[in-house]
């Protein structure tokens, strides 16, 4: 991150500002995302490698979508169509 700045301070600053914001952090590097995260609650962490239905689920659960099959089977269906370029 620019000017040394981790994705914990970014997220920080981001939430003194509105405290109602929903964030997804990713990473390849930490292995306890929890106590990295300090005083933010209701983070989503999603680990590096990730499948474009990975992301779909955190984002999911960030917004509180409940986790049904119907949302995972979206999720599929919306994955398959990014990969194969037709996007929505």
């Amino acid at each position: 991150m620019p000017n040394g700045v981790s994705g914990f301070e970014l997220a920080q600053d981001a939430r003194r500002l509105r405290q109602d914001l929903k964030i997804v952090m990713m990473s390849g590097y930490v292995r306890d995302p929890q106590s990295r995260s300090g005083a933010l609650a209701d983070v989503v962490f999603l680990a590096k490698p990730f499948r474009q239905t990975d992301l779909a689920a955190a984002i999911a659960s960030a917004l509180g979508v409940p986790q049904t099959e119907s949302t995972r089977a979206e999720f599929r269906r919306w994955s398959s169509a990014a990969a194969a370029g037709r996007g929505n």
